[in-house]
């Protein structure tokens, strides 16, 4: 859902530097006015995919086709969203990291799906990890190691809070 250039200058007012926006092909519109938005407002902006990892494989590299298109010259970081039931799941990924090559990508996922459906735990341990982890306490440090990854690089430690007239999720990040 749309964040007003207001509410984005009101986060950063209340310290938030860097925001990260969802890159929906599904919403391209909204996505391109969200992007505008951000750039409007002076917050560091990253972009995560939701990879729709169930779709069949052709209108799977159609959805990142259009979702490259709208990351070009608008970010830096693009996390990819591993957190869906699909078919070849880790060829997909290795697809998806591929595609945003010439972004600095990384993987956002929580440990019980990575341990599902990743049986091979060093495959994607190279790429800085954004972790799931909601339990309301904003440190990187307190981290058991899964998928080959010995440290995170983001936490997600709470979702859909109220914050600025808007709901966002709250998220801890190394420096």
């Amino acid at each position: 859902f749309p964040v007003s250039v207001n509410q984005l200058r009101q986060m950063k007012e209340q310290g938030i530097t860097l925001a990260i926006i969802r890159i929906s092909p599904e919403a391209y519109s909204g996505t391109q006015a969200q992007i505008y938005a951000l750039h409007e407002s002076g917050l560091e902006m990253e972009g995560y995919i939701y990879l729709p990892l169930d779709k069949p494989l052709s209108n799977f590299r159609s959805y990142l086709d259009t979702a490259l298109f709208l990351c070009l010259d608008m970010v830096d970081r693009v996390w990819l969203d591993c957190e869906e039931d699909g078919r070849d799941v880790i060829a997909r990924i290795h697809e998806a990291v591929e595609r945003f090559r010439e972004f600095e990508v990384g993987i956002y996922t929580r440990r019980n799906w990575w341990e599902t459906y990743i049986d091979d735990p060093e495959n994607f341990s190279y790429l800085p990890l954004w972790d799931a982890d909601y339990d309301d306490v904003p440190d990187l440090e307190d981290f058991t190691p899964y998928g080959g990854w010995t440290k995170r690089f983001g936490k997600q430690y709470a979702g859909n809070q109220p914050f600025c007239g808007t709901t966002v999720d709250f998220n801890v990040f190394a420096a």
